[in-house]
């Protein structure tokens, strides 16, 4: 399974986000969590499942404060 790095725009506010790459479809509505209304506006990249995985967990370890969010 792959994932691709999108933008993601609700209401005012961007976030950059790895969603599966059947969903990251410029245009396209997401939810997130328990969060809807998230619009794809560009997508990036592609990596598989694994290393997007292992970048989360490295991330947190680094940054264990603010990983959580």
């Amino acid at each position: 399974m792959f994932y691709r790095q999108c933008l993601l725009v609700r209401k005012g506010v961007q976030q950059v986000a790895w969603i599966p790459e059947e969903f990251a479809v410029r245009g396209k509505y997401v939810r997130i969590r328990a969060s809807d209304g998230w619009r794809v506006e560009a997508v990036y990249c592609r990596q598989h499942k694994d290393y997007v995985e292992w970048k989360a967990r490295e991330y947190a370890s680094a940054f264990p404060s603010i990983a959580g969010m």
